[in-house]
C-alpha cells in the first residue's frame, strides 16, 4: 500500500541580509488543490510582490523524511539543495557528443589474466 501523501503549500519571502520570512500558508490533499490555492494568493496583497516564493512540498504521512538531512522540493519538482536523482546509464550516453568524444586510450598489454608463477611450476 502506497502512503498517504499531502502537499505543503509554503510561501518564503527573501529580506534584506540574506534573512528570509517563511510562512506555511496550508496543507493540502492534492497537489492541484495546493497550485489552486497558490494561484489565488499570488493575486492576495502581500503575495503579490513576491509570487516566485510559493513553493508545493510533497510529504508522505507517516514517514521520517529526516533520513539523510532536511527534505524539500522547489515548485518546479526541483531540489532546492542541489542533490540530484541518481543519473540513468541511457541518459548520460545519449548525452555525449563528438565535442566530447575522444579516441581510445591504449593502457599498455593487457594485464591480469596471467597464470600465477607456481601455476605448472615444480616447486
Amino acid at each position: 500500500m502506497t502512503p498517504a501523501e499531502v502537499f505543503l503549500l509554503w510561501h518564503v519571502l527573501e529580506l534584506d541580509a540574506g534573512d528570509e520570512d517563511v510562512r506555511l500558508v496550508g496543507v493540502y490533499s492534492t497537489r492541484e488543490t495546493a497550485e489552486a490555492v497558490r494561484a489565488r494568493g499570488e493575486r492576495r496583497p502581500g503575495f503579490q510582490a513576491a509570487v516566485e516564493g510559493f513553493l508545493v512540498h510533497r510529504m508522505a504521512l507517516d514517514q521520517d523524511p529526516w533520513h539523510d538531512g532536511p527534505v524539500a522540493e522547489l515548485a518546479d519538482g526541483s531540489d532546492p539543495s542541489g542533490a540530484r536523482a541518481k543519473p540513468v546509464l541511457a541518459d548520460l550516453v545519449a548525452r555525449i557528443t563528438a565535442e566530447i568524444g575522444h579516441a581510445e586510450t591504449s593502457w599498455g598489454r593487457p594485464a591480469g589474466r596471467e597464470p600465477p608463477p607456481w601455476d605448472g611450476e615444480a616447486g
